[in-house]
């Protein structure tokens, strides 16, 4: 650079006051939060799930969940008229399942 020009200034160093700025209109203010800190975190560990010591774990058999799900699954199967009773009874099986993978338990097809 030459005698009559002069180096470009340095930008200042980024902060969390001055990052993104550039990217604000004029006239316009940084939006404040409308939850507090506090409540934001409290209903965050209150969506966590909770994890439970290995001594107080209740562990299910498969035979006691889903009792309602499995109920109506072996009545439509059983008593249906059709002459293609999976078909019939399809929607209730998916719900079955989904029910029992809830529970951790996979229903093999």
């Amino acid at each position: 650079m030459g005698s009559g020009q002069s180096t470009p200034a340095m930008p200042p160093p980024a902060t969390a006051a001055n990052m993104g700025a550039d990217l604000k209109t004029p006239g316009t203010e940084a939006a404040k939060p409308k939850v507090h800190i506090s409540r934001l975190i409290t209903s965050i560990n209150r969506m966590a799930p909770r994890i439970v010591p290995e001594a107080n774990r209740i562990y299910l058999q498969p035979c006691c969940v889903c009792k309602e799900e499995k109920n109506s699954r072996d009545e439509c199967m059983l008593f249906s008229k059709s002459d293609n009773p999976q078909g019939e009874c399809q929607d209730l099986v998916s719900k079955y399942r989904s029910c029992m993978a809830g529970y951790g338990f996979q229903i093999p097809a």
